[in-house]
């Protein structure tokens, strides 16, 4: 018989565990794999290809309320992001502007979280990406009836690093204390290394941030990083409108 004891499920034999962590642990392998082979030359294809396989697996895994695409994020006073790879935004509430076939543009007032996807992380890149994290948190959405505006859950997920994970978290640390916390990332994540995010407040001034090596299980902290946000986005916000007209 099948051992279905609290926390283990075996099933088709005895050495197939199936659990969260693995599952997500399994998932992290494939999204990696399919990133990885293919071939060195084609690295545009390469970064395209490593921001589909995101969506596509957000998509499936995400709760429905939340749709996900890419595209740019613009605020009521019409200020517009940079082209983000993946936006997540209230598929329910949200009206969505289609630019092309495959780029939206959401307003701000509905985009839970963004995430920039890197096939490589190399040095440099998380400069110019903290710098795009920076405008999206500087977006103004309408706050929701009766409470305070909530920022977008916005995370850095590469594929792999040229470097040690140390490397990236020392350019965190720096871009931390040159523009403060709460004006880049929540997270970066290289999904076969590991996690750098915020220090929380009472560790910060000794360290800036927190590095997790955590391998193939980044993918899981990183998605209850983003789950936790997304329970907290408003059920409604303002009024959905792209822009607004002049009286």
């Amino acid at each position: 018989m099948t051992d279905m004891s609290p926390g283990r499920l075996r099933a088709y034999g005895p050495d197939l565990e199936i659990s969260r962590r693995r599952i997500l642990s399994l998932a992290a392998e494939r999204l990696c794999h399919g990133v990885r082979t293919l071939p060195p030359a084609l690295c545009r294809a390469k970064g395209e290809e490593s921001e589909r396989h995101l969506r596509d697996f957000l998509a499936a895994f995400l709760p429905k309320r939340f749709a996900v695409g890419k595209g740019y994020i613009v605020d009521r006073g019409n200020t517009l992001s940079y082209e983000t790879d993946v936006v997540i935004y209230d598929a329910l509430n949200c009206a969505v502007y289609p630019l092309t076939q495959a780029v939206v543009m959401v307003p701000s007032d509905g985009v839970a979280a963004a995430i920039e996807v890197k096939a490589r992380l190399y040095g440099g890149y998380l400069r110019e990406e903290f710098m795009k994290a920076r405008l999206v948190k500087s977006l103004q959405p309408a706050a929701p009836a009766g409470g305070a505006r909530i920022p977008p859950f916005v995370g850095l997920l590469a594929f792999g690093n040229k470097n040690p994970l140390g490397r990236a978290a020392s350019e965190y640390t720096r871009l931390i204390r040159e523009y403060g916390a709460g004006a880049g990332f929540d997270a970066v994540a290289v999904l076969d290394q590991g996690l750098v995010t915020p220090a929380p407040a009472a560790d910060a001034a000794g360290a800036p941030v927190r590095v997790e090596a955590l391998g193939l299980d980044t993918l899981a902290a990183f998605l209850r990083l983003l789950l936790a946000h997304l329970a907290r986005f408003p059920a409604t916000f303002g009024d959905p409108v792209l822009v607004e007209r002049d009286h």
